[in-house]
């Protein structure tokens, strides 16, 4: 007798993106409550948090490709966040910045 196997639906990055967003809302609620209690220790725990979950919606953000900035009057294309001109048509990140680069227009 064989096991069912349950497929799992696998989360997008923008789905991720949102619910880190809301996460480190919450943890600024919280920071803000605690700072009106004077509750130090539960502002530094909230901030700590939140720093993580920061860094996290950061490092994810980095992973969504973006497309590119097309420079008529050089010829060329730049990143649309760093503003870095791209000469590697084969690069598949930013290498100012580490984004990810959609090619698709280009």
């Amino acid at each position: 007798m064989s096991v069912p196997v349950r497929k799992e639906k696998r989360m997008s990055n923008k789905e991720v993106l949102k619910i880190l967003k809301k996460k480190l809302d919450t943890c600024t609620r919280a920071t803000e409550q605690a700072l009106k209690k004077k509750d130090y220790k539960a502002v530094e725990k909230s901030m700590r948090t939140a720093f993580v979950f920061m860094k996290a919606h950061s490092a994810l953000k980095k992973q969504i490709p973006q497309k590119l900035v097309i420079l008529a009057d050089k010829n060329a294309c730049s990143c649309s966040v760093c503003g870095n001109i791209i000469n590697d048509c084969l690069a598949s990140y930013c290498s100012k910045c580490g984004q990810k680069i959609d090619w698709e227009d280009c």
